[in-house]
């Protein structure tokens, strides 16, 4: 991650990522809106090529081949999107005893640190072939008393439609700790 993006993250509490990783994350979005698109450019072109005979038969199937992707894609960008919020835990702990926590979940659930600063911590983890996932991108984010974090489908990995909750597991697991510590 580079700076302007751990600020912009910190200050939207929404994942900041490159290009390809964006790309990657909303994969699934952009194949539904290509395929309306594609039907969209093959029923204009039968009109505007007078193949009004063949567009006349054709047309509901057409149509439903350019209205469920749309609409699909649509809902997949607001799914997406409502992913990369981050889940803000308020601590007194700290950065040193985060980094404890941190580092003992990490080794605990096998997780990978894959970047590390003073204001993130990105941590990969790598299930397997049969556990559903191909993996998780972890991201934490740390601001005065605030820690935030967010458990994404690993948009460096295969693209994944679904993570099986092991998302949800991760970031259930961190704040968990965060508050236990706290206490």
């Amino acid at each position: 991650m580079t700076e302007e993006q751990i600020n912009r993250s910190i200050e939207t509490k929404e994942l900041k990522m490159g290009r390809w990783r964006m790309f990657s994350h909303y994969s699934i979005s952009i194949l539904f809106l290509f395929m309306a698109a594609a039907m969209l450019f093959y029923f204009l072109n039968d009109i505007l090529t007078g193949r009004d005979q063949k567009v006349g038969k054709t047309w509901p199937a057409l149509v439903l081949f350019m209205v469920v992707p749309f609409i699909l894609g649509i809902v997949y960008i607001r799914i997406q999107r409502k992913k990369l919020r981050f889940y803000t835990v308020t601590t007194t702990q700290t950065r040193k005893e985060l980094n404890k926590i941190i580092q003992s979940l990490a080794k605990e659930q096998k997780w990978k640190i894959s970047f590390s600063n003073e204001k993130a911590i990105e941590l990969k983890s790598s299930p397997g072939f049969w556990s559903g996932s191909w993996g998780e991108l972890i991201t934490i984010l740390f601001d005065k008393e605030t820690v935030l974090v967010n458990s994404i489908c690993d948009p460096d990995e295969r693209s994944s439609i679904t993570s099986y909750g092991r998302n949800k597991k991760n970031i259930a697991l961190i704040v968990e700790e965060i508050k236990n510590a706290s206490l």
